[in-house]
């Protein structure tokens, strides 16, 4: 049996190396499309969009158990549906205020008008941006390596 020398053990640690890193990337990028579609779509199947107008903003303390105490807001949205209805929703939480007035994006199904909700954009893509992040470093990573190894081989 013959044994592998340490250029040759060295060169098949690289590869595993590299494929770890693009292994990761794939599964980190498989996450985030799953994630956004999830994100995107479940609730929104069938559902109907319109703008409304912030009628309030509702500032409250935010106590857990870790961190300082913060303040969210939350606001209170009114928007007509299809039927010509007026109807008022709660938004979610927002680490800013929101302004009196301003438009706001509804979504609701026609057949529940009455369970509608803010369609907030930013809170559905954070999550999937940072995993995107994640995932350009550790392809840029695995790029450096496979550069270094083959700037390593051509000498």
């Amino acid at each position: 049996m013959m044994r592998s020398s340490p250029s040759d053990r060295r060169r098949g640690a690289s590869v595993g190396f590299i494929l770890a890193f693009y292994g990761i990337a794939a599964a980190l990028t498989l996450i985030a499309a799953a994630i956004t579609f999830a994100a995107l779509s479940a609730r929104e199947v069938g559902a109907v969009e319109t703008t409304g107008t912030i009628t309030a903003s509702e500032e409250r303390r935010e106590h857990d158990s870790v961190g300082p105490p913060r303040t969210v807001h939350r606001p209170t949205i009114e928007f007509t549906d299809e039927s010509g209805t007026r109807r008022t929703i709660r938004g979610d939480d927002q680490g800013q205020p929101a302004a009196v007035g301003d438009p706001a994006i509804v979504h609701y199904h026609p057949d529940d008008p009455a369970d509608a909700w803010h369609a907030d954009k930013r809170n559905e893509i954070v999550i999937p941006f940072i995993i995107l992040l994640f995932t350009a470093g550790f392809v840029v990573a695995g790029l450096v390596h496979l550069i270094k190894v083959l700037l390593r081989r051509s000498r």
